[in-house]
């Protein structure tokens, strides 16, 4: 299989073969991960993965775009065609976008590598932890009502044919607990 940057290499390529005077793409994953216990058990857990491919593309001086949420070869180079025939259908405009060459992009470091090695496992102990350790924190507590861990990571990587070929990936994950207290007669 060819690395992700000759695929979407290869998908500018085929846009170009089918008229587009120039052309992005933005492609995005994202895997989230979240845990909810209750009564020191298990009472959610949730796993997702989810992406996308968007083509923004300049066709006789008309902009059009089109998205997809399937990956693969066909599904992209059918959003290609998509965008095309959108454009097809608009007007002419002054479009400025894609003059953007010689732009100086920031690094950006938003990936914590300690977070992304952190087990599920870890995780769910986590949350059993922190829901034992309210319960017994303040004698005002009355009931832990829940405790939540989640964890998420994105990765986004742009692509045109102007010349931008930019990517980040991005981390991070959330601690909550809820509790019912009382005091005076007050919950």
């Amino acid at each position: 299989m060819k690395a992700e940057a000759d695929r979407i290499q290869d998908l500018l390529l085929y846009a170009k073969e089918q008229g587009a005077d120039q052309c992005e793409v933005y492609k995005e994953e994202s895997s989230n991960w979240n845990c909810r216990v209750y009564q020191g058990k298990v009472d959610d857990l949730q796993a997702s993965k989810s992406g996308g491919l968007g083509m923004r593309l300049i066709y006789n001086n008309v902009m059009g775009t089109a998205y997809t949420t399937d990956l693969r070869w066909e599904s992209m180079t059918e959003a290609v065609d998509r965008a095309i025939e959108n454009a097809k259908i608009g007007h002419p405009d002054q479009l400025e976008f894609y003059r953007h060459e010689s732009a100086e992009y920031p690094t950006l470091s938003l990936w914590d590598e300690k977070l992304d090695s952190i087990s599920d496992e870890e995780k769910i102990r986590l949350a059993l932890d922190m829901e034992k350790m309210a319960g017994g924190r303040d004698p005002r507590i009355q009931k832990v009502l829940g405790a939540s861990v989640s964890t998420r990571s994105h990765k986004v990587t742009i692509r045109s044919t102007q010349g931008v070929h930019q990517s980040y990936r991005s981390n991070s994950a959330s601690a909550s607990i809820s509790v019912l207290a009382t005091k005076g007669g007050m919950m």
